[in-house]
């Protein structure tokens, strides 16, 4: 089953504006019970448009300038596919960077951090035997 979805336009025809009368923008709020028109995007599925790495960044800096937008879906397009964090959200994949960064400040950055974990972990292992 296809439904057409309600645009300005089509809520001005169905109410009997023409052109020339005043728009939706130009009319004063809706009273109690009368119809109204959503202007604020809360979500959007662009699930399989074949969106890449470049779509992804620019509909992600949108998102973030638009914090009514609360959803983004981009399921089944390539930028899903590159690289182990492309799944993640653009606030997830700023966590693991904010992460990463602190590793390099500590003394001996990431590498050194990564040695301890391991050694403690390889330290660990005859004791959990």
């Amino acid at each position: 089953m296809f439904v057409e979805p309600t645009t300005a336009a089509s809520l001005e025809a169905e109410a009997g504006g023409e052109e020339g009368e005043d728009s939706l923008e130009d009319q004063p709020p809706a009273e109690e019970g009368q119809r109204t028109v959503n202007r604020t995007l809360t979500a959007l599925n662009l699930t399989g448009n074949l969106i890449h790495l470049a779509g992804r960044a620019a509909l992600e800096a949108a998102q973030a300038a638009s914090p009514a937008l609360g959803r983004l879906s981009l399921a089944s397009n390539p930028c899903m596919l590159a690289g182990p964090t492309a799944a993640l959200s653009a606030a997830e994949r700023s966590l693991i960077k904010s992460s990463w960064a602190a590793l390099q400040a500590m003394d001996g950055g990431a590498a050194k951090a990564g040695e301890a974990l391991l050694l403690g972990f390889l330290q660990a292992v005859p004791h959990a035997l």
